[in-house]
Parts: structure tokens; C-alpha cells; sequence
């Protein structure tokens, strides 16, 4: 036979296995509550909820607890902050105010910065007096260029680059752009008897002679034919152009080539601008 189920007193929890109406152990009247209201079990189900309640409340005030914790620190930082910043400010200006050791550093540091600008100004007015960089020149356009403009890129190039038995090319330019030079334009036909081994375009043939040169009869010519520039050489004796080679080129150079290296440095770019060329165009 099953064992009845075994309830216990509500008041001082003793265990009652008989339905009785007053507690053996402390007299407490079971009546009065309609019997045996619950188990020692029951209690102890009651007991875990009520722990249950004050755990959730302890994690709830402590997860409060911390969040306020963050917002405190969070303050401080800020409030730390602040004081660094104006206490910074304070320090600065009061070395900017005051005198002794902070006046006489703040006055140093100025005048080596005057200093310095100073010498970059210097530097900067001998530069440019001297040079000008790429970004305050404009490039030359080969496809936009004056009649000065293309006689001083051919004569730059050609003294730069262009080697003859005769050296009348080499080194020519620092004299043009001393003194300046004359180009000459004419037909060739009418002004020498020889020939050219690329003659240019309606055959026309441009002469260079030096405003420094004075009585001397060396000339240099060149020829533009299609876009490309050929050197020559000679001498003007007898009111003629003879022309040195048997009329052979020295070299012959794209005008596109010329220009895309004389773009690479500006002040070339300037001295081919500026530099004083004479066009005598007698056509």
C-alpha cells in the first residue's frame, strides 16, 4: 500500500503523517487555515522563487549600478580633459604676457622664423632672377608656336645637341642669349648656288647669325620640312650662302622632339620666350 503523502505544520514545520487538527509539536490549530495549506516542499519551492526574485533584483541593481559606473568615468575623462585644455591655454599665454626666460624664448623662436623667411625670400629672389619652375612657365605649344619661338627651340636644341667638324653649332645658344641673334628668310634658290640634301618646305631656307658675331662670315642654316628641322652650316661670301658637307645635313631632328625637350626645363623655356630674335623675312 502506498504510503500517504506526508504534509508538515505551517508553522514550525513538523512533519504530519496523519491528517490531524492540531500540530503535535507546537499545538498550532491546523483548522484555522482549512487544513494543511502546504508541504515542507512547497515552502521550499516558495523559498527558491523569493531567491530567484532577490537575485534578478541584485543583478538589476548591479547592471544599474554599472552602467551609472561608465557614465561617472565617462564624466571625468570629459572633466579632465577640459582642465588639461584650459590650463594649456592659460601656460601659453601667460608665456606670450610675461616676461624673464619664457619672454626671451618666445622673442628667439620669432626671430629665427624671421630669419628663416628671411633667407627663403633670398633665396627665392636669386632663384628668380635665374630660374623660374615649370608651374609659373607655360610650355611651349609645337603646334602653337611664333616664328620667334621656333627659331630660338632650333637654335637651343641644335647648339645643345648638335655636334659638327666645324663646332659652329656647339655652344652658340649663351651667345644669342646674351647678345641675340637675326634669322633670315629667303628663298634658297635665290641666295646660294649650291644644293641641300633636305631642302625646305617652298625651299625655303632659314639663315642664323649671331648679333654678336659682328664681321664674321660663319653662318648656320637650317630648313623645315614636314615638320622636321635639318642643321647645316656655311659661310656668306660673294653676297652667297655656300654651304659646308657638299650640302649634307649635319642632323635632322623632329620640331615635336625639340620641343617636348626643351619643355623639361624652364628655364630654357623662358630664355627660348624672351630670348631677342630678329625675323628678316626677305621672301
Amino acid at each position: 500500500m502506498e504510503n500517504e503523502k506526508a504534509n508538515y505544520c505551517p508553522n514550525c514545520g513538523y512533519m504530519l503523517r496523519t491528517k490531524v487538527q492540531f500540530c503535535p509539536n507546537c499545538g498550532y490549530d491546523l483548522r484555522q487555515i482549512g487544513g494543511i495549506k502546504e508541504s515542507r516542499q512547497s515552502r521550499y519551492n516558495h523559498s527558491d522563487s523569493d531567491q530567484m526574485q532577490k537575485l534578478d533584483k541584485r543583478q538589476t541593481d548591479k547592471n544599474g549600478s554599472h552602467h551609472g559606473g561608465k557614465l561617472i568615468v565617462a564624466f571625468l575623462t570629459g572633466l579632465l580633459l577640459m582642465i588639461g585644455v584650459v590650463g594649456w591655454f592659460v601656460m601659453t599665454e601667460g608665456n606670450k604676457v610675461t616676461g624673464g626666460d619664457s619672454e626671451k624664448t618666445d622673442v628667439s623662436k620669432k626671430m629665427a622664423v624671421s630669419s628663416k623667411s628671411a633667407s627663403k625670400k633670398s633665396a627665392s629672389s636669386v632663384s628668380s632672377s635665374s630660374s623660374v619652375s615649370s608651374e609659373e612657365i607655360e610650355k611651349l605649344d609645337p603646334n602653337n608656336l611664333t616664328p620667334e619661338e621656333t627659331a630660338a627651340s632650333v637654335v637651343e636644341f641644335g647648339s645643345e645637341n648638335i655636334t659638327d667638324s666645324t663646332n659652329k653649332w656647339t655652344e652658340v645658344w649663351p651667345s644669342v642669349v646674351s647678345s641675340g641673334m637675326i634669322v633670315y628668310v629667303n628663298k634658297f634658290y635665290e641666295v646660294s648656288n649650291d644644293s641641300l640634301s633636305n631642302p625646305g618646305e617652298d625651299n625655303v631656307l632659314y639663315t642664323v647669325k649671331t648679333k654678336s658675331s659682328g664681321n664674321s662670315t660663319d653662318r648656320l642654316f637650317y630648313t623645315l620640312n614636314d615638320g622636321d628641322v635639318s642643321y647645316y652650316t656655311g659661310t656668306f661670301a660673294n653676297h652667297k650662302y655656300q654651304i659646308d658637307n657638299l650640302g649634307e645635313a649635319i642632323a635632322t631632328v623632329n620640331l615635336k622632339q625639340i620641343i617636348k625637350k626643351i619643355n623639361q626645363d624652364s628655364d630654357v623655356i623662358k630664355n627660348v620666350q624672351t630670348v631677342n630674335t630678329e625675323i628678316e623675312d626677305d621672301r
